[in-house]
């Protein structure tokens, strides 16, 4: 582990995980010169998903320790601890990827972190295949951040498997998936286990030493048809990542099956 991130980590507190290695719209985000796709802008709303989990962790910083103890008593949310991780690793001035946009919530998050308060460093890179993922993500971003700062996120109307073409090896700090469908979306329009499979292995390649990968994923075919398979082949990929490389961290509530699984894999090398 690299003092940078033994510091970031270990700072307002210390993090102990049980490790298996196993204003009306007026956004004017870029349209990345290799995508021929152009999106208006419109205001959308979306109510947010409200997903259960006991991770088998203890976080001894007072905002950690809250959001454990929400979890603890069945109120959290999947995305707390995932977003309290992400504020002691992520700084100013790092590049983040968000693989599957959505609506906006996890892309706006990365944005406040990794993006300078005036707009002049920092990268987001953000992926979804559904063009009303990336406008409504974009107008979320232009209603809570200075131009300057929005110029900085890249929104894409792609698939995920093509990180590599955007993003260089070892520069994200951060790559982070939630996997399903968009909620309130088409429910008929999913991520896939070949195409996430292709997406996790370009994510090893673009995540620095000292960063994190970061993914939600479903288990049970209620929550999306195909979650099962996919959830079996994101297990399969991350035990297989190299223990000298990779410590991966799986947090699951074992007594409820239809809850979604944290998993979380930290680059040590």
């Amino acid at each position: 582990m690299t003092a940078r991130a033994d510091q970031a980590l270990a700072c307002n507190g210390v993090l102990n995980l049980a490790c298996t290695c196993v204003h009306p719209p007026r956004m004017s985000f870029k349209t990345h010169p290799r995508s021929t796709k152009s999106f208006e802008t419109k205001r959308f709303r979306w109510k947010p998903t409200r997903a259960r989990v006991v991770m088998a962790a203890t976080v001894s910083s007072q905002g950690g320790r809250d959001a454990f103890e929400e979890f603890l008593m069945g109120s959290g949310r999947v995305t707390t601890v995932s977003h309290k991780l992400w504020e002691k690793l992520v700084q100013p001035g790092d590049t983040v990827v968000d693989g599957t946009v959505g609506n906006g919530h996890d892309t706006l998050n990365l944005a406040k972190l990794a993006v300078t308060e005036g707009g002049d460093a920092g990268r987001v890179v953000g992926f979804d295949v559904q063009d009303v993922a990336i406008r409504a993500t974009a107008c979320k971003l232009d209603q809570d951040l200075t131009p300057a700062q929005a110029a900085r996120v890249e929104l894409l109307h792609l698939c995920h498997s093509r990180m590599g073409e955007f993003v260089r090896p070892r520069e994200a700090r951060l790559v982070c998936f939630n996997l399903g469908y968009l909620p309130g979306g088409d429910k008929d329009v999913m991520t896939l286990s070949s195409s996430t499979t292709a997406a996790l292995q370009a994510a090893t390649e673009a995540i620095m030493v000292g960063g994190l990968l970061n993914i939600i994923a479903y288990r049970h075919e209620h929550q999306h048809d195909g979650g099962e398979d996919e959830y079996a082949t994101v297990l399969s990929f991350v035990r297989a990542l190299e223990p000298k490389e990779w410590n991966v961290v799986s947090g699951d509530m074992l007594n409820r099956h239809r809850s979604p699984v944290l998993i979380c894999c930290y680059r040590k090398t």
